[in-house]
């Protein structure tokens, strides 16, 4: 614990307080904003690569499914590791759709609409893999529910400029299904979100079934999902905030990158045919 602390707390110094350092000038005006980004990526990636386990790689790029849809380019891309991108020109990285367990968008300072512009972008990139991924996956054992058959998003920023408290999911994703929001939000200076799992918000007849399965349905956890899949009843979840503690200043740090290691391992893990992203089908297989 105490190894992860100090590795916490040299990304929130890189993150805020040495990249400003380093990057702007005494009238705070950024001197190389390329340059600024791609430090703040990299501290990320480096904390990432400590939670996550070594079924996964780390990159940034664009994904591509099947039928040729692309992202727009993601700051972080988590993907199975036995996996190589289908492009790596040295300019731009694609990966398959199927391939990808996480996508990431790493900022610096956000005012109210920037936070709400970063979050839907994310989300139209999610819509965009979850649609156009297909083939074979496998499920982590225990994570059988389709709450699990997605990716999972985030969300890291330096801070929030404005009362995000009184900002609400259903404001920012107005128009935009549920189970494309995120999962996670990191903002260094102020707060983690995620959201909040009651079992008190199933119906009477799942409850009974989950007591007698041994669950405490008075429990209330913090949740990575916007949502919850049981059966054919589907939960919707309140957000989740923690905000910076004055006694453990990077305990919602801590807590966001545990979560996120967490969700990495529950979802479902697709792999990619690469026949059909060769535009070939049976047919090319025939013999006349």
């Amino acid at each position: 614990m105490q190894i992860f602390d100090r590795q916490i707390a040299q990304f929130a110094g890189l993150f805020s307080e040495d990249s400003s350092a380093i990057f702007k000038d005494e009238k705070e005006k950024l001197i190389h904003p390329g340059e600024y980004g791609r430090y703040r990526e990299e501290s990320c990636k480096g904390l990432l690569r400590t939670v996550l386990d070594r079924g996964v790689n780390i990159s940034d790029g664009f994904i591509i499914t099947s039928d040729d849809r692309i992202t727009t380019q993601c700051d972080i891309i988590v993907y199975n590791a036995n996996v190589s991108p289908l492009i790596a020109d040295g300019i731009a990285r694609m990966f398959p759709a199927e391939e990808v367990r996480m996508i990431g968008e790493v900022k610096s300072s956000l005012d109210r609409q920037g936070f709400i512009n970063a979050l839907r972008k994310m989300a139209e990139n999610k819509q965009t893999i979850l649609e156009g991924r297909c083939g074979l996956f496998s499920k982590p054992e225990g994570r059988t529910s389709e709450t699990f058959n997605t990716i999972i998003s985030f969300l890291v920023c330096n801070k929030l400029s404005f009362n995000y408290d009184k900002l609400t999911n259903e404001e920012i994703y107005e128009g935009i299904d549920r189970k494309y929001w995120h999962n996670a939000i990191l903002s260094v200076e102020d707060v983690a979100m995620n959201y909040v799992f009651e079992y008190t918000d199933y119906s009477q007849e799942i409850k009974e079934e989950l007591i007698k399965d041994n669950f405490n349905i008075d429990y209330v956890a913090a949740w990575g999902y916007p949502q919850s899949i049981f059966r054919t009843e589907i939960i919707s979840h309140r957000s989740n905030h923690k905000h910076v503690q004055a006694d453990n200043k990077y305990a919602h740090i801590r807590s966001f990158f545990v979560d996120l290691s967490s969700c990495c391992n529950d979802v479902w893990i697709y792999t990619h045919d690469p026949i059909i992203y060769l535009g070939m089908d049976g047919k090319d297989f025939s013999i006349e």
